[in-house]
């Protein structure tokens, strides 16, 4: 039942929103199309792991509460919600405690969904000086034992971010995915920075 990416999207769907969905939206949950969804939830509905309502273009699909697994599954995908937020959380407050820090992102494989257990957690700084991206990444070490990730950052001062060229492909995937830690989003930041330089 976990055997594949798309199973285990497919369960969390299901278990972090316990009324019974349609495939589309799980599909857009999920981060998977349509068909791809509706093939993962045949099988876990053949295992009896997940119940359907309806029938033909209205169907709808649940976690099936009776299933012996059900409530381990559910308390595993809570468990991991609550890591990330933990997580999130201890990230934002080592960003606020440095105030020479404006503007902070999440970015990359982890911020589109698609991380593996391998994947870094890519954050961009908008940053003072160097040093202090110095001091945000000695800040977050301890965070990375205890969570068992490796941080990777990229620190920009506001001089660098006002030379990236607009079409940069590393910037174009920071504005597009970019999810807010601290301060503006990408591009309403670059364009504060631009105002005050003028």
């Amino acid at each position: 039942m976990l055997g594949s990416v798309g199973h285990v999207r497919v369960l969390r769907a299901l278990a972090s929103d316990r009324v019974p969905q349609s495939a589309p939206q799980l599909a857009a949950a999920a981060g998977l199309t349509p068909q791809g969804t509706r093939g993962v939830l045949d099988v876990l509905a053949r295992q009896r792991l997940v119940k359907i309502h309806g029938s033909g273009r209205t169907q709808l699909y649940e976690l099936n509460a009776a299933h012996p697994l059900a409530s381990s599954l559910a308390a595993l995908f809570h468990d991991e919600q609550g890591r990330w937020d933990a997580l999130m959380s201890s990230i934002r407050d080592v960003l606020d405690r440095h105030g020479a820090v404006s503007a902070a992102w999440l970015y990359g494989s982890v911020a589109r969904g698609e991380d593996a257990p391998e994947s870094d957690v890519d954050i961009a700084l908008v940053v003072r000086s160097q040093a202090v991206a110095d001091q945000v990444r000695e800040a977050l070490m301890p965070l990375e034992d205890a969570q068992q990730i490796r941080i990777s950052l990229t620190a920009l001062t506001a001089r660098d971010l006002a030379a990236l060229p607009d079409d940069d492909p590393w910037w174009v995937n920071v504005v597009r995915e970019g999810r807010v830690l601290k301060g503006a989003a990408p591009d309403q930041a670059r364009r504060r920075l631009a105002r005050a330089a003028a």
